[in-house]
Order: C-alpha cells, then sequence, then structure tokens
C-alpha cells in the first residue's frame, strides 16, 4: 500500500496537499520518519490562498508539532505564479495549491486526488498513479526544492525563538519574516 511507502521512506519525503490535515496520528507518523532522520517538507496552501478555510483550520494546530520535530512547512502564496495553482482561495486569490502528490526517497513518485486529510482517507474515493520512477523524481525534485527555497511562490513556516510561527516571505531579494498569516485580515483568521 501506498501508507507503507511513505512509512518506510529513508531519506525523504516531499509531500503536496492542498488539504492538508495530518491530525494526532498523521503527526505521530511524521515524528517517526523524522527520528530516523527523514527529510519531510510539505507544500499546502496558506490561509489566504485555500478554498475551504475550515480545512485551513484542521492543518493550523499541527504547524507547532510538525515544525518542532524539524518537517519544513511551505504554504502557496496567493500571488504565485506557479505550476499546479488555480485561481481560488480567499478573496479569488491568484493562486490556490491544486496538485496533490507525493515523492519518496527521490524513486517513488504519487499523483492523484488524495489529500492528506481525513475525507480522502476515510470518505471519498481517491484516484491516483503510484510509480517506482526515479528518472522522474530526479527531474522533479530539483525544481520542486528550488522553488520552493526561493520564496517568491510561497512562504516557509517557521518558528522563532519564543515558538511563535513565522511566514518568511520574499520581498526584493530579502526574507522578511511576517507574524501573521500573510495577506489576511483579523475577520480572516478568526474564522
Amino acid at each position: 500500500p501506498i501508507g507503507d511507502v511513505i512509512l518506510n521512506a529513508k531519506s525523504e519525503l516531499i509531500l503536496i496537499s492542498p488539504y492538508f490535515v495530518p491530525r494526532k496520528a498523521g503527526i505521530e507518523q511524521f515524528r517517526k520518519l523524522r527520528e530516523r532522520g527523514v527529510e519531510v517538507r510539505v507544500l499546502t496552501n496558506s490561509l489566504s490562498s485555500t478554498d475551504v478555510a475550515a480545512v485551513h483550520s484542521g492543518y493550523a494546530p499541527a504547524r507547532k508539532p510538525l515544525l518542532d520535530m524539524g518537517v519544513r512547512l511551505y504554504e502557496v502564496r496567493p500571488d504565485a505564479n506557479i505550476l499546479g495553482t488555480r485561481r481560488s482561495g480567499l478573496k479569488g486569490s491568484r493562486a490556490s495549491l491544486h496538485t496533490k502528490g507525493f515523492v519518496v526517497d527521490r524513486s517513488h513518485v504519487f499523483f492523484g486526488s488524495f489529500n492528506f486529510d481525513p475525507r480522502s482517507a476515510h470518505i471519498n474515493t481517491e484516484m491516483g498513479i503510484f510509480m517506482d520512477a526515479p528518472e522522474l523524481a530526479a527531474e522533479l525534485v530539483p525544481d520542486l526544492i528550488s522553488t520552493l527555497d526561493a520564496g517568491d511562490s510561497t512562504y516557509e513556516v517557521v518558528l522563532n525563538e519564543m515558538r511563535q510561527l513565522r511566514w518568511l516571505d520574499k520581498r526584493e531579494g530579502q526574507f522578511v519574516e511576517l507574524t501573521k498569516e500573510p495577506q489576511t485580515s483579523f475577520w480572516d483568521r478568526f474564522v
């Protein structure tokens, strides 16, 4: 099963999910991966780019535990212009992540309809393509990591010294540390 491939990752997991809600059991599985030294990167929607704010509220409590264990979290900017995004989100942002997939150890690749959330896991009928494809992964992963680290299409979510959430926003070649969910109002965050 696909879950076994993820849980048996040896060095790297890159996960892309617009609706990422790992819950306690999922957080524990990420902890086990990190304890074995697996590098984990997750790309999901920011609050300002999501088209379902309720899903974001399911993801938000997982950020601190995941960051504490060394998972790297990236959230799509609402003004991103990257492959795999579409117009949606709060206030009709120009970009909302829609791609769903993962790459394990730069050899196993999955793309499909499965989100990493309880609804996809237990209610929906999901489909996808799962491949042992190191050549494809070798092409995808460097470009994806470069895009994530560039910061012009995503915010990297980090914890500061006091364990407060911060979003790294690249402006004019410099990273600026934002203290609130980017491009949202008090009302957006309250809801």
